[in-house]
């Protein structure tokens, strides 16, 4: 009877432990749950306010442009009926500009901008402020569905300034890592497809008559590549809002092996944003990326910045968009990780960049994390902490941006370009 009792007296509390145990699991993981979806939620609103910012940055730039341009075709009159309109139809460009914008970036506008423009003296001021409500994912379990940022952005310009000249040259990563699949349900789909096996859309078949990038296009995948493309579109979108009597040239380049002269520079913007971006395909090595030979090939075609006082002496800058990774048919101070007979890997040398940042030139670099799927980690493991630094280092002092979602990407490539319209004739001043 004794040990009965007593097994009966350890069943209960082993039941009574099991229990706690049991609940205790239950709400740490349910706590978990909801720490890490108000991280995803966290980081989803700050990208989307970040592309909201940009687009209103890009809308107020527009307001101000198409005040100054009609203004000079006016002839600098300034009665008020003339500056009326000149005010009426800035605002609905600026409108115009938000809305184009806005859908470009996938984002639903909820709610109408408010714009004004005013002339002060000679100087045009724009500002447009808006509240959004952008709802939630996981933070609903615990009763918050939403939530409101307000976004401010104001511009101003100062007519009669002499106008200052720039250069732009867009550099895009067209590696073969470029062709990775843009989110994870499309690498999912893509290593699915029997054509192509991999996430990465970067291969010739074994015949060499096809390959996997145009099968994915085929099949209607969006790759990593196509975001960027989208996020250029954009960038030259802006610069054509800010452009007054063709003040801004503007080029694009391929990065691989080499530099790829894509669209030389021009002041037709609208040729950069039609140009269709592709990648370098492996593995004839073509789609490797060597930063030495590229960065040192493209200080000579961008040349030296002039003081923006004309067309022949324009402020210069170069927006480099790369995942980060030198990638070498040969072994260099920076890449001696063997991974495959035809490459070393290591991290880009910040090195490569000096030379252009002594000719005056801005540096912009937009580094896009190098993914590899699983089982290939080791590909990158040993100089993985090296990347981020090291484009960093490239860049110019506010100039380094990092992003990897669609609207991280495009927000980003915007905030370079406003980086350097601050301190041009037409300017944001926030």
């Amino acid at each position: 009877m004794r040990t009965a009792s007593l097994k009966c007296q350890l069943g209960n509390f082993w039941r009574a432990a099991s229990g706690n145990v049991t609940t205790l699991f239950a709400l740490s993981s349910t706590m978990l749950f909801i720490v890490s979806g108000a991280a995803i939620d966290y980081g989803r609103l700050t990208n989307i306010k970040n592309a909201y910012t940009s687009a209103a940055d890009s809308a107020v730039l527009g307001a101000i442009a198409s005040a100054v341009t009609a203004e000079k075709a006016a002839g600098g009159k300034s009665d008020s009926d003339a500056v009326k309109k000149i005010v009426a139809d800035a605002e609905k460009a600026g409108i115009s500009i938000w809305t184009s914008n806005i859908a470009n970036l996938g984002l639903e506008a909820g709610s109408e901008p408010k714009i004004s423009v005013t002339k002060t003296g000679n100087v045009w001021h724009a500002q447009l402020s808006v509240d959004e409500t952008v709802k939630t994912s996981f933070m609903g379990a615990v009763g918050i569905t939403s939530n409101n940022i307000h976004i401010v952005s104001d511009s101003s310009s100062e007519v009669g300034k002499t106008r200052e000249f720039w250069d732009y040259s867009i550099v895009v990563d067209d590696s073969s890592s470029m062709g990775l699949g843009a989110t994870p349900a499309v690498m999912s789909a893509m290593m699915a497809n029997s054509k192509i096996k991999c996430s990465f859309a970067c291969h010739y078949d074994s015949s060499g008559k096809s390959d996997t990038f145009a099968t994915a296009r085929a099949a209607g995948y969006k790759l990593r590549i196509d975001l960027v493309d989208e996020a250029v579109d954009g960038m030259v979108n802006t610069m054509k809002d800010a452009e007054v009597d063709e003040n801004i040239t503007g080029a694009l380049y391929g990065m691989n092996n080499n530099i790829d002269k894509l669209v030389m520079p021009t002041t037709d913007l609208q040729s950069i944003a039609d140009h269709d971006i592709k990648i370098a395909l492996t593995p004839s090595s073509s789609g490797n990326t060597n930063y030495r030979a590229s960065m040192n090939a493209l200080t000579g075609m961008v040349g030296k910045a002039g003081d923006g006082s004309s067309s022949v002496k324009p402020l210069k800058a170069v927006f480099i968009v790369t995942d980060g990774v030198h990638d070498t048919v040969a072994p260099e101070s920076n890449a001696t990780k063997l991974i495959s007979k035809d490459h070393y890997d290591g991290p880009m040398d910040p090195a490569f960049c000096s030379k252009m940042k002594e000719n005056g030139v801005l540096v912009g670099v937009l580094y896009i994390d190098y993914y590899v799927q699983a089982g290939y980690e080791g590909y990158i493991s040993g100089f993985k902490s090296q990347m981020l630094p090291n484009l960093q280092g490239c860049a110019s002092e506010g100039l380094f941006f990092n992003a990897t979602s669609p609207e991280g990407i495009t927000a980003a490539m915007q905030d370079m370009l406003v980086a350097t319209l601050k301190a041009s004739a037409v300017r944001l001043t926030q």
